[in-house]
C-alpha cells in the first residue's frame, strides 16, 4: 500500500511507516487532494481569485484534503438538486410570519386601532361641514362666470355649468355632482386637482384646463386637528391598557396612509355625453382627478408627525425628550425639530387669525379665517426664519425677504391688495429665534453643544421646512380658449433651506449655551 506520510509503497503487512514511525492509512493513493484556502492562514488576507500563495506574504494557500468516497459523492450529486429555500423565500416566509403575528396582536388588542379610527371619523364629518361652508362662502361667487368658478362649481354646485353651457350653446344637460366623499377627503389631504372640460356643438368647441397645486393647504388644519385628537386619545389608552407606545403608533400610521390610498383610488370622476342641440349634436366632457402620490405623501406624513408626536406627549408627558432620547439621538432630534416647528407655526398662525385676517380678507369671498390663517400662519413663520417669499405670473416674479426687504414688495402689496402680512416681521424673527433657543435649552443634556448632534438637529429642521415650503407652494395654472395664464405664490427653496439651516444651528447652539453658563 502507499504511505501517506512518505509516499512511498510498503508492503500490505506494514503497520507502521518505516520512514516516519506514523500508522499507514489504509487509503488509496488517490485518497488525498489539495484546495486553496479562503483567507491566509499567516496574515488574514482574502484568497480572493483562487491564488495558491498569499499576495500580501507569499504564505501557501493550498491544504490537504481528503478526497470524498462515494457515499459522500452521492450526497454532492443529491444535494443540489434538492429544493433549498433562497434568501428571497427566507424573507418573504418571515415576512408572512412577522404579518401573522402583527394581525394576531391586532385581534387580541382589538381597541389599539380604536384611535386613529376615531380620527378618521372626525375628518369624514369634516368634509360635509367643509362643502357646506364652502357653497355658504361662494354662492354669490358663482353668478361670475370665470374660469376658478368653473372649477369650484364642478366641486360643489354643478348647476353653474348647466347654466353655462346652455347659455352658450343651447344645450341642455345633467351635470352629476363630482363631490364624492373620497375627493373630499383627497383635497382634505392637499392633493393637487386636475380639471378638465370640453363642450362642443354646432362646429363649435370650448375647452378649458385648470391645474391646482397646494390651492387647498388651509383644509390640512383639519385632519392635522382629527391626528393630534387621535395621538391623544391613544397615548392615554396606551398607558391604561399597557400597550407598547411605539407598535401601536406605527400600526395606527400603516392604517391610516393605508385608507387613505384606498380611497385615492376613488378620488377621480369622469362625465361624457352626448346631446341634441336643435338637430345638431351637441358633447360635453368633464374629467376631475387629484394626485395619487400626494395623498399617499401627505397621510404618511401627517399621521407619522402629528398622530405619532402627539402620542408620545400624552404617554410619556414632561419625560417625553428623555424617553425619546433612550431610544436614539437621531429621534430625538427629529421631534425637537418637530416641536420647535410646531410651536412657531401655531404662534404664528394664532397672530394672523388675531391680526391679519381682518384686514386681508376685507374683500374676496367669506372663505373662514380659521381656514385661511393656515395660509397667512405657514407663511409668515417661513418668513420669520428669513425664507425667501414669491409671487409671480407667467412673465415675472417678485421677491422678499423679511429683514432685507427684498424687490417686488410694493409689487406684491398691490397683488395682495394690503400691506398686512409683512407687518412685524422683526419681532417675528426674534421669536422664532428664541422658540429654537429654547428648545436646544430643553435638550442640553443630550447634545452638551456637540457640533455634530447640533449639525443633525438643523439638518431635522431644515427636512421639515422642506415639508412646508412644498406644502405651501401655490400654482395655479389656466389654459382657457388658447389663452395661458398661471398664478405662483411660494417660497425659493433653496435659499430658504440654506437660511433655514444655519438659522436654526446657531439658535439651537445659543440655547444650550445659555443652558450651560446657567449650570456653572
Amino acid at each position: 500500500m502507499r504511505c501517506i506520510h512518505c509516499n512511498r509503497q510498503h508492503p500490505s503487512h506494514y503497520v507502521y511507516c518505516p520512514e516516519t514511525s506514523k500508522r499507514i492509512d489504509s487509503y488509496d493513493e488517490n485518497y488525498l487532494t489539495y484546495t486553496a484556502n479562503d483567507f491566509c492562514s499567516n496574515c488574514g488576507t482574502k484568497n480572493e481569485f483562487s491564488y495558491s500563495y498569499c499576495v500580501n506574504c507569499g504564505q501557501s494557500y493550498l491544504a490537504k484534503e481528503h478526497k470524498k468516497n462515494t457515499l459522500n459523492r452521492v450526497a454532492e450529486d443529491t444535494i443540489p438538486n434538492m429544493k433549498i429555500h433562497s434568501k428571497v423565500n427566507i424573507n418573504t416566509e418571515r415576512l408572512k410570519s412577522t404579518s401573522i403575528e402583527n394581525l394576531n396582536y391586532i385581534k387580541k388588542n382589538k381597541l389599539i386601532m380604536v384611535p386613529i379610527f376615531i380620527a378618521l371619523i372626525i375628518m369624514i364629518i369634516s368634509t360635509f361641514w367643509i362643502k357646506s361652508t364652502a357653497l355658504s362662502a361662494l354662492g354669490d361667487e358663482f353668478g361670475y362666470y370665470d374660469e376658478e368658478t368653473i372649477v369650484f362649481a364642478a366641486l360643489l354646485k354643478p348647476d353653474v355649468i348647466e347654466d353655462k353651457i346652455s347659455s352658450q350653446f343651447g344645450i341642455d344637460v345633467d351635470v352629476p355632482n363630482f363631490t364624492s366623499f373620497p375627493i373630499m377627503a383627497a383635497l382634505l389631504h392637499n392633493a393637487d386637482l386636475d380639471f378638465e372640460m370640453t363642450v362642443g356643438a354646432m362646429g363649435e368647441t370650448e375647452g378649458i384646463k385648470v391645474d391646482l397645486n397646494n390651492l387647498f393647504t388651509g383644509l390640512l388644519i383639519i385632519p392635522i386637528l382629527a391626528l393630534i385628537i387621535g395621538g391623544i386619545i391613544y397615548g392615554r389608552m396606551a398607558i391604561k391598557n399597557n400597550w407598547p407606545v411605539y407598535k401601536g403608533i406605527l400600526y395606527s400610521i400603516v392604517g391610516y396612509t393605508v385608507v387613505m390610498m384606498i380611497l385615492s383610488i376613488f378620488a377621480r370622476v369622469s362625465f361624457n355625453k352626448t346631446v341634441d342641440a336643435y338637430f345638431i349634436e351637441g358633447t360635453l366632457k368633464i374629467s376631475l382627478s387629484t394626485s395619487f402620490i400626494d395623498i399617499l405623501y401627505t397621510s404618511l406624513i401627517l399621521s407619522t408627525l402629528f398622530f405619532g408626536s402627539f402620542a408620545l406627549i400624552s404617554y410619556y408627558g414632561k419625560l417625553v425628550f428623555v424617553k425619546t432620547a433612550e431610544q436614539s439621538k437621531i429621534v430625538l432630534y427629529a421631534y425637537a425639530a418637530f416641536i420647535a416647528t410646531f410651536v412657531g407655526v401655531v404662534f404664528n398662525y394664532l397672530y394672523s387669525l388675531v391680526f391679519i385676517m381682518e384686514d386681508f380678507m376685507r374683500y374676496g369671498p367669506e372663505i373662514p379665517h380659521f381656514i385661511m390663517s393656515v395660509y397667512t400662519g405657514i407663511a409668515t413663520w417661513l418668513m420669520s426664519i428669513l425664507g425667501l417669499f414669491q409671487m409671480g405670473n407667467n412673465h415675472e416674479t417678485f421677491s422678499y425677504r423679511a429683514l432685507f426687504n427684498g424687490r417686488g414688495n410694493e409689487v406684491m402689496v398691490d397683488m395682495l391688495g394690503t400691506d398686512i402680512l409683512f407687518h412685524n416681521m422683526i419681532l417675528l424673527f426674534l421669536i422664532a429665534v428664541i422658540i429654537i433657543a429654547v428648545v436646544g435649552y430643553f435638550t442640553f443634556n443630550a447634545h452638551q453643544l456637540n457640533l455634530k448632534d447640533i449639525a443633525i438637529f438643523a439638518l431635522m429642521f431644515t427636512a421639515i421646512q422642506l415639508v412646508l415650503v412644498n406644502g405651501f407652494g401655490i400654482k395655479i395654472g389656466i389654459d382657457y380658449i388658447y389663452d395661458q395664464n398661471s398664478i405662483k405664490i411660494g417660497f425659493e427653496i433653496v435659499s430658504t433651506l440654506i437660511v433655514a439651516y444655519i438659522l436654526s444651528f446657531a439658535s439651537y447652539y445659543c440655547g444650550g449655551y445659555i443652558r450651560k453658563v446657567l449650570n456653572k
